[in-house]
């Protein structure tokens, strides 16, 4: 079995990164996962009301993800 791959979509809000990732994992048979999902409720909720982030604020969230496994996280979606 070959080890795991994991891709990486990044860029600013609004430029089509979801629709990008969804047509990479559907493609390559792979999981997609928001990278949303990985974010402290509260950081969520920042950015669905438009309020910009903090170093704090960003550092939080991308510190969780490393831990996380992308098919424990609810908003892990399959081909």
């Amino acid at each position: 079995m070959s080890a795991p791959r994991h891709i990486v979509v990044m860029g600013v809000t609004a430029t089509g990164k979801t629709t990008v990732g969804r047509a990479l994992a559907s493609a390559l048979g792979g999981v997609f996962v928001e990278g949303d999902a990985f974010h402290p409720a509260a950081n969520i909720e920042k950015m669905s009301a438009g309020i910009p982030w903090t170093t704090t604020t960003g550092a939080r969230g991308c510190a969780r993800s490393p831990t996380r496994s992308p098919g424990s996280t609810p908003r892990a979606r399959s081909r």
